[in-house]
């Protein structure tokens, strides 16, 4: 709205009414407004809604000036956005014309159509895009009229976006018709009437991305080649797209934006991810060059014999063909020294395009019909050098593991990708769990009980740090106790390690959490109960200070890519038996990402009892029978579909067969590691 203009109802305008959803005027067939105090000098523009309830017919309106026509269009039943530009002078008269008009039983008025939200736009201080013509209400109620998202436009519809004299922007739009169409449709995108491009209409999710050259353009129109009126029968509107967004962006605000050939963004393992079909590409700021050395991410392949390689173009210059290795791994690769040279000078947002040597067989997600190649994370740039170095042999190791493997060598070159270490020794639950085998384990370790290791223990492996994927924590004490925890997690962090930590719970504090948060971590909470009284049975009496913590835990991540990964363990026995439903209770209170059902260990004759909180615990007493044991699966089963929450079933560790395609597309989680 422009600031201190005045609009006049003059002649031939009924009074206000409001429906559910706004306030609006019936105006006859000709009547006039007068737009004073309209001082600003940018280029502004009519914004009205139209609409009436005479069914399918379209009456004509034309729209005058100062006597002189600024626009005509035809006004639909339903309400539609309109828009028209306007002169410089600072008051202005408008005189609205039909060609027709009606009178309803009852009604003495002279009904033509009716009007709302009518304004005056200035797109020299628009600070976001804003709808003009062709513009249907959102289809949600609560929807702004000002927004671009959630709406359906006719097959001619335009918008403005903010003034970008000196800056590329990139615009993002999200666009669907909500069914199968047999050939594609085709939209066009003009500038200020300029043809910018045109693009295909495939069917329900189709993702645009266009560089709008800087200049002082701002109105973007955009046409159907095929409306969707003829597939949507029940609907008496003149259909032409459904817009679920659109965004634009500028060099300020992002750094890398995705180009086309990507789906929308998914929740992943550790971090949101994006589906690439076989080709895709990136835009990158015009300054990424001169700030970067390296491009990074992170990286899904499905194929586990590294036969889906990557190539990345750069001005019609093809990298070198990078193997992706199976599962999430992080990536760091050189930029073209050729492209920071070209574009230290340049303004201009630089494409980077992605090609995929295969995709993942369709027969693995049969009801998935998109084109799927692999998953990435977080692109971005780094200039951490030596990052890049030890993630370069990192990957060389990698798949020199393989082929060794594959070759069926026993005397290996290759370092394994999985690091087990013994973080901390001590623990903090005296006694130990009823369970536990503690004590019997340090007399195993005699000498090596008290052996140190840190952020600097680590650093001290080499090749078996550097050609890790994952640390596993597999000491038997607390590993939230050790003193450098803090230092172990940055290092882990910065060569982007992923790490598994097991814990009891009872070491939490907000520090603690602190530390914990924002890490690639696979945190497995080992509580095997549901509630105080159970877990004073197994453990102490404990509970009370360890959910709080678990929630603070939840919360704190949700800011940063709810991490680290929360699985709460559950080992079956006589004495938590019936708790297993309220630990899946507890396991949704506390958003966990799966329950995992873990054995306890079938020792030979076990000689372990304990009396604590009232019970007297016998471990061999405590050991279900295989019958037993698979009630217990079938419930967990059920109960993982009725909370929501993922089952990671350990007692079929070692002995899963290869993923089928229903898995994949009911998403079943898989926490064994190889």
């Amino acid at each position: 709205m422009v600031k201190d203009m005045r609009i006049k109802y003059l002649s031939g305008w009924y009074g206000e009414e409001q429906n559910e959803r706004f306030i609006y005027r019936w105006m006859s067939r000709e009547a006039q407004i007068k737009i004073e105090n309209l001082s600003s000098k940018g280029e502004r523009w009519l914004f009205f809604l139209a609409g009436h309830s005479f069914s399918s017919e379209k009456p004509n309106l034309v729209i005058k000036a100062q006597g002189k026509i600024i626009g005509e269009v035809q006004i639909d039943s339903s309400f539609s956005s309109y828009a028209f530009r306007l002169s410089e002078n600072e008051n202005i008269l408008l005189t609205f014309s039909l060609n027709k008009s009606h009178q309803v039983t009852g009604d003495p008025r002279d009904l033509g159509i009716m009007i709302s939200s009518l304004e005056v736009k200035d797109l020299s201080t628009l600070k976001k895009p804003i709808p003009l013509s062709g513009w249907y209400l959102p289809e949600k109620e609560e929807g702004s009229i000002d927004d671009l998202s959630e709406r359906w436009i006719k097959k001619e519809a335009s918008f403005a976006f903010p003034s970008h004299p000196n800056q590329a922007l990139i615009m993002e739009m999200n666009a669907s018709y909500p069914f199968t169409i047999e050939f594609p449709s085709a939209l066009t995108f003009k500038i200020d009437q300029e043809e910018l491009v045109e693009k295909q209409i495939a069917g329900e999710n189709n993702r645009y991305v266009i560089v709008i050259p800087s200049g002082n353009r701002q109105i973007i129109s955009l046409r159907v080649q095929e409306d969707a009126s003829s597939e949507i029968k029940e609907d008496p509107r003149d259909l032409g797209l459904f817009i679920k967004k659109v965004s634009f962006f500028s060099p300020e605000e992002k750094e890398v934006i995705l180009g086309e050939g990507w789906y929308e963004e998914e929740k992943g393992e550790f971090y949101p991810f994006h589906w690439l079909r076989r080709e895709g590409s990136i835009f990158v700021s015009p300054d990424f060059w001169t700030k970067y050395k390296y491009l990074s991410f992170y990286a899904f392949s499905e194929f586990y014999n590294l036969t889906q390689k990557l190539k990345i173009y750069y001005n019609g210059q093809e990298g070198e063909p990078l193997p992706l290795l199976p599962q999430w791994n992080f990536y760091s690769l050189d930029l073209p020294d050729i492209a920071r040279a070209e574009n230290e000078e340049s303004h201009d947002w630089h494409e980077l395009k992605f090609s995929l040597s295969k995709v993942f067989p369709q027969r693995y997600h049969p009801d998935d019909k998109r084109e799927l190649g692999a998953r990435f994370s977080l692109l971005t740039g780094h200039n951490d050098h030596k990052l890049h170095q030890k993630t370069q042999e990192f990957h060389r190791n990698a798949r020199l593991n393989y082929e060794e493997m594959m070759a069926g060598k026993t005397t290996l070159s290759s370092f394994p990708q999985n690091l087990g270490i013994d973080l901390y020794a001590r623990c903090n639950i005296k006694p130990p769990c009823v369970y536990c085998l503690w004590t019997d384990m340090k007399k195993l370790e005699g000498k090596y009980t008290q052996v140190v290791v840190d952020d600097r223990t680590l650093l001290s492996y080499g090749p078996f740090f550097t050609g890790a994927r994952t640390l596993v924590n597999c000491s038997f004490g607390e590993p939230l106790l050790h003193p450098r925890l803090k230092e172990i997690l940055e290092l882990c962090a910065r060569f982007k390690k992923f790490m598994e930590i097991s814990t009891n719970g009872q070491a939490f504090t907000s520090e603690i959490i602190d530390i914990l948060v924002g890490k690639p971590i696979f945190l497995y909470v080992s509580l095997d109960a549901a509630c105080r009284e159970t877990y004073a049975k197994i453990r102490n009496d404990n509970w009370d200070s360890i959910i709080p913590y678990l929630i603070e835990l939840n919360e704190k991540r949700k800011k940063h890519h709810d991490l680290p990964k929360i699985f709460m363990v559950f080992m079956p026995m006589r004495v938590n038996r019936a708790d297993l439903e309220d630990y899946f209770k507890l396991g949704r209170q506390i958003d966990a990402d799966a329950i995992v059902l873990r054995p306890i260990l079938y020792l030979y004759e076990p000689k372990i009892e304990a009396h604590r909180g009232g019970y007297h615990f016998v471990y061999k007493n405590e050991l279900l029978s295989e019958e037993e044991i698979k009630e217990v699966l079938q419930e967990a089963r059920q109960l993982s579909k009725k909370y929501g929450i993922p089952l990671a079933n350990q007692f079929e560790f070692g002995q899963r067969k290869e993923p089928q395609a229903d898995e994949y597309e009911k998403s079943l989680v898989d926490f064994q590691r190889s």
